[in-house]
């Protein structure tokens, strides 16, 4: 970027912007860069409307500054763009000449801003790929005369007067301007007709030669008065001092001032709730300090990796035991305070360390174990001998030991470890989840140096939330939510993946405002395609249209006719005509159409637009902000019209018929293109070879095609576009699509004004009948109202068998009927709820119920042990030992883990045994019962036999 100094007209503050060219090796990118602040002053124009504020300054504009791609090879200029009724500003690149008042060659002047030349940048040779490169160059102005008047250099003696010794002397006025930052832009100064040559000027940077008419303001700030200056000002050249309190309000920085613990230089600093803060290497007190509250920090170092878990010990000594190695640590530390046992059992212990030692076989190496703890006591830790990492050493004094991972405890699976040495150093790795003698897999957070890429990268697994604490900003990571952000986010040139975005098209839609659909009826004046239906009340003429008439939907008058200009076929000429809307007040919409001839009128609503028209076709849109009314009318004695569209939004889309216009309109406008691009071709005949776009057959008499019936089409925009087609015309076999892929189902009465096959470019096949087939293969689904099937089906295999007599199976034969309807199973069965399983076994035909335990609880059996033998029931408590068994011989009722009390009902009475068979001796029990004459008995049983005892 090429800078200057040099225009009159302006002045940019001082390094206030700055642009790259070619950003990112395209000529096209400009980075813009403005500093906050950055203001442009602008000397008056008064033709312009620009002059000096009420206080006499000149008026200026805060300028702001974006990113920039251009869109065009040529050069362009750069301006500041100035609002009038503003002090905003922003940098502008533009091919335009604009002058000050926004007008090129003095045409359509800017009611909302000013322009100023700033700059230009060169062309380059295409938009994509350009290896052109640009160059621009930048002029940030200087004001050569005062805001505020015209004076010349004369009357700036009034602000100053040189003193008999050569000193430059400001009067009581020039206060006032010092304040406001007058003397920043003063180009020259005159005082007694001597020339002051070397005032501080921003962007100055010249050299200046002394001469009889400039006078350096350095000569007149020596010797005695440079003396006389300097006893009311702190000196930046050399020590000074002064008898009284100076106030700094944010804080004073010593030295190369950075902070933390490997900071450099000094401070006192202020933060934002005027609490101070000071941070020195050292502080030597002399006599005494007082300190309300005092933190100690300590900076120390570690070798090779820092782990912090849940327990660290230092082992003292080791005995060898059965099991494993009983470590010993001291109960204090070096400050004599106590040191507690943090290890548990389960835990993990590994010691490393980084260094080469001399090993007991001799060899120099680094020590390293993993072991599990398998007793922990007051003063030691016992690892085990077995259980440990591959290759671990044995434990010996001397060792740090830090707990890594618990075998069943999760709150003790956690670690983070630090390192300063190593291939990824400096690294923090945090682990979860540390149950083996394994990290793979468990680290949830890791920093680390990548020494390949030259960067430090941080990895997390899991959620993040970097952002405020309001939630008003912030970058969220959810493993099931996926990415969000709220705030601002810039997208560089060469991201992509916006195609990925749901809701993109329907935001866009939001932002600009697409309508689309058409909110006039018949805008083709080809009327409905239906038949004008009469009542005997209905007046005819002999103009009355019986079908389709052209002008329907709409009242008035106009001449109609066909029009090969017009996408419908159709215009309408000398027209004044209406019909009745119904919008959303206070929203925007877009009018457009094509037209020709004088001019043409519209209303929409309260909102009327004319515009004048050429002799030819041309297409005309207009913006509108809907407020009231509830008529659309357009008047054009001497035009013709067609195409016209009214839609919500703010840009105006292709001419298209309204969705309220009837399915045949629809149909009939896409059978006009179909035929209009087929008309546009020709037809070759090459030998038994015909070119042709479309054929259509029908009923052919004395050379006049009185009715199409089918035909064959070529012409393929489209998967849903007509290939074959019969029993209908080009038109109803476009219906037929229509409905069809709708999802209609059309009536008896709706197939009449339908084709009854259709074959489509797509793929899709439609009918009206019946498919007569040998055989055929369907690879999607199959959907049918009402029908039958009279043939075998078989799915994946046969695993799934349908066969035509009505018969079947299911999962490869284990479930099958037959004909008559009759259901078998051929193979086990299972289902489950609430926690029992009820199981039919098929080899033995036995019903059994297990409990959540897989504990049979409920068993029916054909037979007990041999096949022919009794029926049974099995009916068990297992959790209370109890058991009975139901047969056709009697009841038994075992209780206890070895039978201990058994009870039997059969044909041989009721007994009670003990677990060897033995009748139960004395009086074991007791019950009572109650006859039919409401007595109560009490029985006893003794000795295993039940007695009646007497009546209660």
């Amino acid at each position: 970027m090429i800078t200057d100094y040099q225009s009159n007209a302006y002045r940019i503050s001082y390094q206030g912007v700055s642009m790259i060219e070619n950003a990112l090796e395209n000529p096209n990118l400009i980075q813009v860069g403005v500093v906050p602040g950055c203001t442009i002053m602008v000397a008056p124009q008064k033709s312009y409307g620009i002059d000096y504020l009420p206080n006499g300054e000149y008026r200026s504009w805060t300028l702001t500054g974006y990113n920039t791609r251009l869109n065009r090879t040529e050069a362009h200029y750069i301006y500041a763009r100035l609002e009038r009724d503003s002090d905003d500003a922003m940098v502008l690149f533009s091919v335009n000449d604009y002058a000050t008042d926004g007008s090129i060659g003095g045409e359509n002047p800017s009611e909302d801003f000013y322009y100023i030349r700033i700059g230009s940048i060169t062309a380059t040779d295409k938009l994509e790929g350009a290896t052109l490169d640009r160059e621009i160059t930048l002029d940030y102005g200087k004001l050569s005369t005062p805001a505020g008047n015209d004076q010349d250099a004369a009357g700036w003696k009034e602000l100053f007067e040189l003193t008999a010794e050569g000193l430059i002397r400001p009067l009581k006025r020039f206060t006032s301007y010092i304040v406001q930052g007058t003397l920043s832009i003063i180009g020259k100064l005159v005082i007694n007709d001597k020339q002051i040559s070397d005032v501080a000027r921003q962007g100055d940077d010249e050299e200046f030669t002394p001469n009889d008419e400039a006078i350096p303001t350095t000569k007149l700030l020596t010797g005695k008065y440079l003396k006389y200056l300097r006893s009311f000002f702190l000196n930046k050249d050399h020590e000074d001092s002064t008898d009284f309190v100076q106030t700094f309000r944010k804080g004073v920085k010593m030295g190369s001032y950075t902070t933390g613990v490997l900071g450099s230089g000094g401070a006192v600093l202020v933060d934002e709730n005027g609490n101070t803060h000071a941070e020195f290497d050292y502080l030597n007190i002399r006599k005494k300090a007082l300190f309300t509250d005092i933190t100690v920090q300590e900076l120390k170092h570690v070798g090779g990796a820092l782990i912090l878990s849940p327990a660290a010990m230092i082992i003292s000594s080791v005995e060898e035991t059965e099991d494993g190695y009983k470590c010993y640590f001291n109960r204090t530390d070096g400050e004599g305070r106590s040191v507690y046992n943090e290890f548990e059992p389960d835990d993990q212990g590994r010691c490393q360390t980084f260094n080469l030692e001399v090993q007991p076989n001799g060899q120099k190496g680094n020590r390293y174990w993993w072991r599990l703890v398998i007793e922990t006591g007051d003063d030691y830790v016992v690892f085990s001998k077995t259980d440990a990492d591959t290759g671990s050493d044995i434990p010996q004094a001397g060792d740090q030991v830090s707990q890594l991972g618990n075998r069943t405890d999760v709150t003790r699976q956690n670690a983070q470890i630090y390192s300063a040495y190593g291939p990824d150093s400096p690294s923090r790795k945090m682990y979860q989840g540390i149950n083996s003698y394994s990290l793979e897999d468990k680290v949830i957070k890791d920093e680390y140096f990548d020494v390949v890429s030259g960067r430090f990268k941080e990895v997390t697994y899991g959620d993040t939330y970097t952002g405020n604490r309001q939630n008003t900003s912030y970058f969220i990571n959810d493993e099931d939510e996926g990415v969000s952000v709220a705030g601002k986010v810039q997208i560089q040139a060469g991201s992509t993946g916006a195609a990925n975005l749901d809701d993109l098209p329907q935001e866009i839609q939001n932002a600009v405002k697409v309508g689309g659909e058409n909110l006039l009826r018949n805008t083709s004046f080809c009327g409905d395609y239906q038949t004008v239906s009469l009542q005997t009340s209905t007046p005819l003429k002999s103009d009355s249209q019986m079908y389709s008439p052209s002008l329907k939907e709409w009242e008035g008058t106009g001449q109609v006719s066909e029009d090969a200009g017009s996408a419908s076929g159709f215009s309408c000429a000398s027209f004044s005509i209406y019909q009745n809307i119904n919008l959303i007040e206070g929203e925007t919409y877009m009018l457009g159409y094509k037209a020709k001839g004088a001019s043409v009128t519209f209303r929409v609503g309260d909102v009327e637009i004319t515009q004048e028209l050429t002799s030819g076709y041309a297409r005309y849109t207009h913006q509108i902000v809907y407020n009231s009314g509830n008529l659309f009318s357009a008047n054009g004695p001497s035009a013709t019209i067609c195409e016209i569209k009214l839609e919500r939004g703010t840009i105006a889309t292709d001419w298209c018929p309204s969705r309220d216009d009837t399915d045949p309109v629809a149909d009939g406008f896409k059978n006009l293109w179909y035929l209009q691009d087929a008309l546009k071709g020709e037809t070759q005949v090459l030998g038994g070879l015909n070119l042709t776009s479309m054929i259509q057959l029908g009923k052919w008499v004395d050379g006049v095609m009185e009715k199409v019936n089918a035909g064959v089409s070529g012409i393929y925009n489209e998967d849903t576009d007509v290939a074959f087609w019969a029993g209908g015309t080009f038109e109803q076999a476009m219906r037929t699509v229509t409905k069809m892929l709708n999802g209609e189902q059309p009536t008896d009465e709706e197939w009449k004004d339908m084709a009854k096959f259709v074959a489509t470019h797509g793929g899709n096949v439609f009918l009206r009948g019946y498919i007569y087939a040998l055989g055929g293969v369907f690879r999607g689904t199959i959907y049918s109202n009402d029908g039958e099937f009279g043939g075998t089906v078989r799915i994946a295999n046969g695993k799934i068998l349908l066969n035509k007599d009505g018969s079947g199976s299911l999962a490869n034969g284990s479930l099958y009927w037959d004909k008559e309807g009759n259901l078998y199973q051929n193979s086990n069965f299972e289902v489950s709820a609430k926690g029992y399983t009820l199981k039919i076994d098929r080899e033995f035909a036995d019903f059994r119920i297990y409990d959540s335990k897989d504990r049979m609880v409920v068993a029916i059996q054909p037979f007990s042990d041999i096949y022919g033998s009794t029926p049974v029931i099995y009916l068990k408590m297992p959790d209370y030992q109890m058991e009975t068994r139901i047969d056709v011989t009697g009841i038994n009722i075992i209780y206890g883990e070895k039978a201990e009390r058994r009870a039997s009902f059969g044909l041989d009475g009721i007994s009670f045994q003990d677990e060897y068979d033995n009748p139960m001796k004395g009086i074991t029990d007791s019950f009572r019962t109650t006859d039919a004459l409401g007595k109560t008995w009490e029985w006893l049983v003794c000795n295993g036999i039940i007695y009646k005892k007497y009546q209660v």
